[in-house]
C-alpha cells in the first residue's frame, strides 16, 4: 500500500495531501485514502510559511485538500500550519489524536478548517470529510461546533477565576511576586528595589493575604498554575 503514496512537490497538486510529523503515518493515511478512491500524497510536516507557499492561494493551480495531522506534541506548529493554509485558501481537514485538547480543536475551527476528524475514527469519516472539503463545504456538525464553543467558554471562565486573585495586587505587589517567582529573597528584592527589607516583607505579606496563601512557595505555585506574569496582568 505504501508504494502508491508519494511525496508531493510544488509542481503537482494532489487532490489530497497528508502532512504529519509522523512520516510513516502520513504515508499510511495516503495509501488508505487512495484505496478508497481519493488521489493522495504526502508533504513534510514543516514550517507554516513553506506549506502556505506550496498549497496556498499563490499556487499556480487550485490547492488540494490538506489533511493536517495533530498530536499534543505538535499543537503549536500544527495551528501555525492550519492558519497559514486556511489564510491561503486551502481547505484543511484536521486529523487529531485523542490527546489533543478541545481548546486546540476549537482554535483550529476558528481558523476555518473544513472538518475535524479523530485519528482513531473510521476511514469512511475521513474520506467523507476530504470529499466534502474538496467542494468547499464543511462537515463539522452543528452539535460538535457547540461543544467546542462551550469548551472555549468554560476554559475562559476557569482562567478568569484563576486570575481573579491577582487582579487585586498593586503594581508594586506584582513586581514583588514576579521577583519571588525568579527565586529572589526578601533582602535581594529590597536591594534591587532600593527600599528597606521591612517594606519588602510588608509587601510580601500583602501578596500572601490577597492570594489567600500562607507562604511564598504557595504564592509562586499559584502564580505558575495560573500562568500568571506581569505581562499577562498588564494585558
Amino acid at each position: 500500500m505504501g508504494q502508491r503514496s508519494r511525496e508531493t512537490r510544488p509542481s503537482e497538486a494532489s487532490r489530497c495531501v497528508i502532512t504529519d510529523q509522523r512520516g510513516l503515518f502520513a504515508k499510511a493515511v495516503a495509501a488508505a485514502l487512495e484505496l478508497d478512491g481519493i488521489e493522495a500524497g504526502t508533504a513534510p510536516f514543516n514550517r507554516a510559511d513553506a506549506m502556505a507557499v506550496v498549497f496556498g492561494k499563490n499556487h499556480l493551480v487550485a490547492p488540494p485538500v490538506v489533511v493536517a495531522g495533530m498530536t499534543a506534541r505538535t499543537v503549536a506548529i500544527g495551528l501555525d500550519i492550519i492558519e497559514a493554509l486556511t489564510d491561503g485558501g486551502a481547505p484543511v481537514v484536521v486529523l487529531a489524536d485523542s490527546d489533543v485538547d478541545e481548546i486546540v480543536l476549537a482554535e483550529a475551527m476558528a481558523h476555518g478548517v473544513a472538518a475535524i476528524e479523530a485519528t482513531s475514527g473510521p476511514l469512511e469519516d475521513l474520506t467523507r470529510a476530504v470529499r466534502t472539503a474538496a467542494v468547499g463545504e464543511t462537515s463539522i456538525p452543528l452539535r460538535r461546533r457547540y461543544e467546542l464553543e462551550n469548551a472555549v467558554r468554560s476554559h475562559r471562565s476557569a482562567m478568569a477565576e484563576k486570575m481573579r486573585p491577582f487582579t487585586t495586587l498593586t503594581d508594586r505587589e506584582r513586581q514583588v511576586l514576579e521577583a519571588m517567582m525568579r527565586g529572589r529573597r526578601a533582602d535581594q528584592i529590597a536591594d534591587e528595589s532600593f527600599v528597606s527589607i521591612s517594606t519588602v516583607r510588608s509587601q510580601i505579606r500583602s501578596v500572601l493575604v490577597k492570594l489567600d496563601v500562607h507562604s511564598q512557595l504557595e504564592a509562586v505555585a499559584l502564580a505558575h498554575d495560573a500562568d500568571w506574569s506581569p505581562e499577562v496582568a498588564a494585558g
